[in-house]
């Protein structure tokens, strides 16, 4: 048996009050209309019949309140649901699950092929090892923006979270068990003059250039960084329960 509502219980309710009023007034002017046989009777009826049209006009207003109240409530309920999405909308952005954009720098780092060329076309013996990005340069500069407060970053458009490894792959790198090959596009949301002057005085950023790896560096007023798609798991970790 399908089971009435709270709120589809109240409006059924005044809609039975409101009916039983009308029938009572209808049978009330049916009294009064009527040639009555015994005026007392007819007195005796019409009060009869206001005594019950209060008491309809009561319920009524007893079951509008309680509509009112299930209503106000059903709002409150509404808001703390909104709330309670806020914070979890809150939780996923710091996590990493959700999209952002805003200012921040884009660092570009490719392999040495100009340099490569050079070296077949002079005969010199080659080590391809020593013309490509490395896994270890990557992770650093990950590392210095991460140390001065980046608030989200991306290697190739796949987003750097807590979990993210950076592993060499021969020839390309991984990244959330994604292949990611040159050029490596590094973006970092935050203040972009901060993160700029993070990068150019650090270790790693004057290794690379003193290798002759080609390098960008840009600030940009607005970047976009993607939420992470991978799937996220915990294997060993269980929730502890506080106590109160």
């Amino acid at each position: 048996m399908h089971r009435l509502k709270p709120w589809q219980t109240a409006v059924t309710l005044v809609a039975l009050f409101a009916g039983l009023l009308l029938v009572v007034n209808l049978k009330t002017r049916m009294a009064t209309a009527t040639p009555a046989k015994n005026n007392d009777s007819v007195v005796l009826k019409i009060k009869e019949n206001e005594k019950a049209i209060l008491k309809y006009e009561q319920e009524i207003a007893k079951t509008r309140q309680e509509l009112d109240e299930f209503q106000k409530s059903k709002t409150q309920g509404r808001d703390n649901l909104q709330g309670l999405q806020k914070r979890l909308d809150e939780a996923r952005l710091k996590a990493g699950l959700m999209p952002v954009e805003g200012p921040g720098i884009v660092f570009t780092l490719d392999d040495r092929n100009q340099a490569l060329e050079l070296a077949k076309k002079s005969g010199e013996e080659i080590d391809y090892w020593d013309y490509l990005v490395h896994d270890s340069d990557v992770l650093h500069l990950v590392n210095e923006l991460k140390a001065v407060g980046a608030e989200a970053i991306s290697l190739n458009d796949e987003r750097i979270v807590s979990s993210s490894d950076i592993k060499c792959g021969g020839f390309i790198l991984f990244t959330n068990g994604t292949r990611l090959g040159a050029p490596y596009i590094i973006k970092a949301l935050g203040e972009p003059a901060l993160l700029e002057k993070t990068l150019k005085e650090g270790p790693t950023y004057a290794g690379l250039v003193g290798r002759d790896y080609p390098i960008t560096l840009k600030k940009e007023d607005k970047i976009y960084i993607p939420a992470y798609r991978s799937p996220i798991s915990m294997k060993y970790g269980k929730i502890v329960k506080e106590a109160n």
